[in-house]
C-alpha cells in the first residue's frame, strides 16, 4: 500500500486550507486517506503495543502504514471560506523528533523540505508541511550500514 502524501496534501488543501487543532488535522488527513483507499482500515490514536503510540494507522490487505502528524502553528486569526480560525502560537518544538529527522538527513539517506500547503494571506497566513517517508526497507538498510 502506498499513500502519496504530496498528492493527498494537495487534494486536502483544496477542501481545507487551515485546521483548528492537531486533532482536526488528523481527522481530515485520515478521512482523505479513507476516500482514496476505500478498502483500507484507517485508525486514529492507536496503541498497537505497550508504549507505542501512532497518530494514524492504515491497513490495507497485508500492508500497514504508520503516520505521525504534527500541527504546529503561529498565532493567526482569520477566515477561510467563512469559517473563523483563532490559532495559537505553538513555539515549543519536539526536540527529540527534530533530532531524529536531522540525523536521517545528515546521514544523506533522506531529504526534508517544507512544502507549501496553503496561503490565507496576512501575517502568518502561510501554511506549509514537512513529509519524510521512512519505509521498513529503508530502516533495515540504515541498521545494516550502521
Amino acid at each position: 500500500m502506498t499513500v502519496n502524501v504530496a498528492a493527498l496534501m494537495s487534494d486536502l488543501s483544496e477542501q481545507r486550507r487551515a485546521f483548528h487543532s492537531e486533532a482536526d488535522f488528523q481527522l481530515a488527513f485520515a478521512w482523505q486517506i479513507q476516500r482514496q483507499h476505500g478498502g483500507a482500515q484507517v485508525r486514529l490514536e492507536t496503541r498497537p503495543t505497550p508504549g507505542q503510540h501512532l497518530d494514524v494507522l492504515v491497513r490495507e490487505g497485508d500492508a500497514e502504514m504508520a503516520i505521525e502528524l504534527k500541527y504546529l502553528t503561529s498565532a493567526w486569526d482569520g477566515l477561510d471560506k467563512g469559517e473563523p480560525f483563532h490559532l495559537l502560537n505553538h513555539g515549543a518544538q519536539d526536540v527529540r523528533g527534530y533530532d531524529c529527522v536531522k540525523d536521517l538527513v545528515l546521514a544523506g539517506r533522506y531529504s526534508c523540505e517544507w512544502r507549501p500547503y496553503s496561503n490565507l494571506g496576512g501575517k502568518r497566513g502561510e501554511f506549509r508541511y514537512l513529509a519524510l517517508e521512512v519505509t521498513s526497507d529503508a530502516i533495515a538498510t540504515n541498521i545494516e550500514s550502521s
